[in-house]
Protein backbone atom coordinates (compact mmCIF):
# COMPACT_ATOMS: atom_id res chain seq x y z
CA UNK A 1 0.00 0.00 0.00
CA UNK A 2 2.94 2.51 0.77
CA UNK A 3 4.36 1.70 -2.24
CA UNK A 4 1.61 3.02 -4.38
CA UNK A 5 1.22 5.91 -2.02
CA UNK A 6 4.44 6.61 -2.99
CA UNK A 7 4.01 6.32 -6.69
CA UNK A 8 0.94 8.45 -6.80
CA UNK A 9 2.33 10.97 -5.19
CA UNK A 10 4.92 11.03 -7.58
CA UNK A 11 3.26 10.79 -10.52
CA UNK A 12 0.76 14.24 -9.02
CA UNK A 13 4.28 15.95 -9.06
CA UNK A 14 5.43 15.07 -12.47
CA UNK A 15 1.92 16.16 -13.52
CA UNK A 16 1.99 19.58 -11.34
CA UNK A 17 5.41 20.12 -12.96
CA UNK A 18 4.75 19.26 -16.51
CA UNK A 19 1.51 21.70 -15.79
CA UNK A 20 3.68 24.64 -14.43
CA UNK A 21 5.81 24.33 -17.65
CA UNK A 22 2.64 24.26 -19.66
CA UNK A 23 1.70 27.56 -18.02
CA UNK A 24 4.97 29.04 -18.12
CA UNK A 25 4.78 28.81 -21.86
CA UNK A 26 1.37 30.31 -21.80
CA UNK A 27 2.31 33.20 -19.40
CA UNK A 28 5.26 33.88 -21.81
CA UNK A 29 2.87 33.74 -24.85
CA UNK A 30 0.36 36.37 -22.59
CA UNK A 31 3.58 38.42 -22.33
CA UNK A 32 4.18 38.97 -25.98
CA UNK A 33 0.39 40.18 -26.77
CA UNK A 34 -0.03 43.99 -26.95
CA UNK A 35 -1.86 45.54 -24.28
CA UNK A 36 -3.62 49.17 -23.08
CA UNK A 37 -1.26 51.26 -22.11
CA UNK A 38 -3.30 51.48 -18.77
CA UNK A 39 -3.54 47.80 -18.12
CA UNK A 40 -0.74 46.20 -16.16
CA UNK A 41 0.54 42.64 -16.78
CA UNK A 42 0.04 39.96 -14.51
CA UNK A 43 3.19 38.84 -13.33
CA UNK A 44 3.88 34.31 -13.11
CA UNK A 45 2.56 34.02 -10.02
CA UNK A 46 -0.71 35.70 -10.18
CA UNK A 47 -0.66 34.20 -13.54
CA UNK A 48 -0.19 30.86 -11.97
CA UNK A 49 -2.68 31.78 -9.12
CA UNK A 50 -5.55 31.87 -11.74
CA UNK A 51 -4.86 28.83 -13.03
CA UNK A 52 -4.79 27.08 -9.41
CA UNK A 53 -1.15 25.83 -9.77
CA UNK A 54 0.11 28.01 -7.14
CA UNK A 55 2.00 26.07 -4.54
CA UNK A 56 1.94 26.39 -1.16
CA UNK A 57 -1.71 28.70 -1.23
CA UNK A 58 -4.82 26.56 -0.47
CA UNK A 59 -8.13 28.98 -1.29
CA UNK A 60 -9.68 28.51 2.12
CA UNK A 61 -11.78 31.11 1.13
CA UNK A 62 -13.16 29.46 -2.29
CA UNK A 63 -13.54 26.08 -0.44
CA UNK A 64 -15.87 27.92 2.35
CA UNK A 65 -17.68 29.60 -0.77
CA UNK A 66 -18.08 26.03 -2.53
CA UNK A 67 -19.46 24.34 0.77
CA UNK A 68 -22.34 26.84 1.55
CA UNK A 69 -22.73 26.39 -2.22
CA UNK A 70 -23.16 23.22 -2.25
CA UNK A 71 -25.17 23.24 1.00
CA UNK A 72 -27.99 25.37 -0.56
CA UNK A 73 -28.10 23.14 -3.54
CA UNK A 74 -28.74 20.27 -1.07
CA UNK A 75 -31.63 22.31 0.55
CA UNK A 76 -33.52 23.25 -2.78
CA UNK A 77 -33.16 19.59 -3.41
CA UNK A 78 -34.73 18.52 -0.24
CA UNK A 79 -37.31 21.30 -0.39
CA UNK A 80 -37.91 20.15 -4.41
CA UNK A 81 -38.60 16.53 -2.93
CA UNK A 82 -40.71 17.94 0.57
CA UNK A 83 -43.34 19.45 -2.51
CA UNK A 84 -46.43 17.30 -3.44
CA UNK A 85 -46.21 15.67 -7.20
CA UNK A 86 -49.10 16.44 -9.18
Amino acid sequence: MQLVRVASSQKVEEIRLRMREQAYLGWLIYLLQPIAIREHRMTFQEWLRGLGLAEGEDKVEDLESMKKKALQIANRIVEMDKKPRS
